[in-house]
């Protein structure tokens, strides 16, 4: 898989816990490295906007189906049965990711269609001087 990466900003400043932050783009990254191998690439793309910095996880693979979108980040829930045949994992993972971008204040969302899936992140950013 070849990863794209694009920054349409220099830098963009939150307030962050940055072994916390890892952990959840690093699930969030090889999820879509898991579940999108068919796409052949993954996107990562960094925005900011109305003072959020912006982070979008998105691959081209098999798509989530609308059924399982709502739970996707409930503990334990596991889309993998009607995916592919990946079988492990324990369900943990997007619940986790869930909660750390919450405790730094933000939201993350996921969308996913025949063309490709999305996972977005919003975190504030520190206002600049």
């Amino acid at each position: 898989m070849e990863c794209r990466v694009d920054f349409n900003i220099d830098k963009i400043m939150i307030n962050a816990d940055p072994i916390k932050l890892v952990r959840a783009f690093e699930n969030l990254i090889t999820n879509a490295m898991r579940y999108g191998k068919e796409g052949y690439y993954i996107d990562i793309k960094v925005s900011e906007e109305d003072n959020m910095s912006i982070v979008q996880v998105i691959n081209y693979g098999e798509s989530i189906p609308v059924v399982d979108l709502p739970h996707i980040f409930d503990r334990f829930y596991r889309v993998e049965k009607s995916r592919n045949t990946y079988g492990g994992g324990s369900g943990l993972g997007l619940a986790i990711t869930k909660n750390i971008i919450e405790v730094h204040k933000g939201s993350i969302s996921v969308s996913s269609d025949n063309n490709q899936t999305i996972f977005e992140v919003k975190i504030p950013c520190i206002n600049k001087k």
